[in-house]
């Protein structure tokens, strides 16, 4: 367990430990996305660089988000992770990224098959490059006989406070 008597320096020692002991909590209880987020906060609080990737899948079709699509994104060391889309057609790592050449596979083609929808592809892979302390965007548009993706690197700021 961390004391918090040594992190005087931190400019809100109070706001750091309370984080620190909910993301602690976070982990033991197997919430390691949970974890994940508030880390990224308490690294803002202290201005350190923080590296994302966010997928964000449109069913243009539809005009509406595309739920439940899984994916696939594999580190330059081989690490993977594997989720689905949000309520909003969303997927988001916060943190944890380390610079290199990502792989990002999208089961589209299950997705539309699982909806009984026609699909002329099957899954969409994206390889981009991601760099250290930036948001990383891939923005994809799903028809059944189209795709297309949209990748849009940000500059990380993190807020002043």
């Amino acid at each position: 367990v961390f004391g918090c008597d040594h992190i005087s320096s931190v400019a809100a020692p109070d706001k750091f430990c309370n984080r620190t002991t909910l993301a602690l909590d976070s982990l033991r209880r197997g919430m390691e996305g949970e974890a994940m987020g508030i880390v990224t906060r308490i690294k803002e609080d202290l201005g350190l660089p923080i590296t994302s990737l966010t997928v964000r899948i449109t069913d243009t079709t539809l005009g509406a988000p595309a739920v439940g699509v899984h994916l696939a994104v594999t580190a330059p060391d081989g690490h993977a992770l594997n989720g689905r889309t949000d309520e909003f057609g969303s997927a988001r790592v916060d943190d944890g990224l380390i610079p290199g050449r990502y792989s990002v596979v999208l089961e589209a083609g299950q997705w539309f098959a699982a909806h009984d929808r026609p699909c002329g592809y099957g899954d969409v892979v994206i390889h981009l490059d991601v760099t250290s302390g930036s948001a990383h965007d891939i923005t994809v548009s799903l028809a059944g006989y189209a795709y297309s993706v949209t990748l849009e690197p940000n500059s990380y700021q993190a807020p002043a406070g």
